[in-house]
């Protein structure tokens, strides 16, 4: 029996609207050693049933259900035990991916002594267009390898999603998404991102991101819901994960991962169907627990910066904070005039 080169994991939950979709493009894929974990959440829905009639076309794909509702971080870490690939990728149940995307990388990867990460690019669909087509007239040999010395300035380039990647099981070894959290995959790629020795970088457009305000998994970002202030959690995570490196030489490009990260949620919210007041009360409160936490944007290179936030919500944070430290110094004015008299 021939070993798996790459496991993919699916977690599942009500996605049978694009499921099918995802699951065309996983098991046409031209890699033939490849498992696809499929794992339903509790979902409420049809996608079960879906899991189970693909799973009767194709022995590629495995399929296990959680017993309750446990969060797409809880379930990644459950197909992470499962899977036995040589390389772990994952994809979203709405999403679909090029049908040579995962022999494209492993083949790059063996060329270029196995890194410990292979990226590839993201294209941005609202629907399925692309699903099945012969695309090799966009497959290219444009690569990046990405060096221990290198990383520093690369790191805000990388993509934070773990959708568009492969990583080397062994370089996993222990490794676990944060679970009851939003945007768990900001915290889980960035500290890998960190600890890898080489990422390779593929100039693909293989994986097809279903962006949709009203359904499917990007969906929830867009709708209000009591999850927001999560990301507080994912970026105070990346900052407490380096210690084992000089968090000095660090300290900018995570500062710019950490605030895009945020400034990303500012954008999101937006778009909620709720109260401009309470927009704007829910946006102040995030600008002011950004400046508590990582202060402001002085040290960053806002060129760089630039196109990794809105430019309107930058503005925004600059002038909040310029008030803060305005008032801060007043206050200190005040103080020493105090002792004084």
């Amino acid at each position: 029996m021939k070993r798996n080169k790459v496991s993919i994991i699916v977690p599942v939950y009500n996605g049978e609207l694009y499921l099918k979709d995802c699951l065309d493009s996983l098991i046409n894929q031209t890699l033939e050693e490849i498992e696809i974990i499929a794992i339903d959440d509790a979902s409420t829905d049809k996608s079960l049933a879906i899991l189970k009639e693909y799973s009767q076309k194709s022995p590629k794909i495995k399929v296990y259900q959680n017993e309750k509702n446990l969060g797409t971080g809880a379930t990644r870490n459950r197909g992470l035990t499962l899977a036995t690939g040589e390389y772990i990728g994952f994809v979203d149940c709405d999403d679909y991916v090029s049908n040579t995307m995962y022999q494209v990388m492993y083949k790059l990867a063996v060329e270029n002594k196995q890194p410990d990460i292979i990226e590839t690019r993201i294209t941005f669909v609202k629907d399925n267009r692309y699903l099945n087509q012969n695309l090799n007239f966009a497959v290219t040999k444009q690569i990046r390898l990405i060096t221990k010395k290198k990383k520093v300035n690369e790191l805000p380039n990388l993509s934070p999603s773990v959708c568009n990647k492969l990583f080397k099981k062994s370089f996993l070894k222990g490794k676990t998404f944060i679970e009851n959290c939003k945007w768990e995959d900001i915290l889980f790629t960035t500290t890998s991102s960190i600890k890898a020795k080489s990422i390779l970088e593929v100039s693909n457009n293989d994986y097809f991101y279903r962006r949709d305000s009203k359904r499917g998994v990007s969906s929830i970002n867009y709708q209000a819901n009591d999850k927001i202030l999560d990301i507080f959690k994912i970026t105070d995570g990346i900052m407490n994960s380096v210690h084992f490196i000089k968090k000095k030489k660090y300290q900018e490009p995570l500062y710019m991962i950490c605030f895009a990260a945020i400034f990303k949620r500012i954008e999101e919210l937006e778009y909620w169907d709720i109260s401009k007041q309470k927009i704007e009360e829910l946006k102040k409160l995030i600008y002011q627990l950004a400046y508590q936490k990582y202060g402001s944007l002085k040290n960053i290179d806002f060129d760089l910066f630039s196109v990794m936030a809105k430019e309107h919500i930058t503005k925004e944070y600059i002038t909040l904070t310029k008030r803060q430290e305005n008032s801060s110094q007043q206050n200190c004015k005040l103080r020493k005039r105090s002792r004084k008299n």
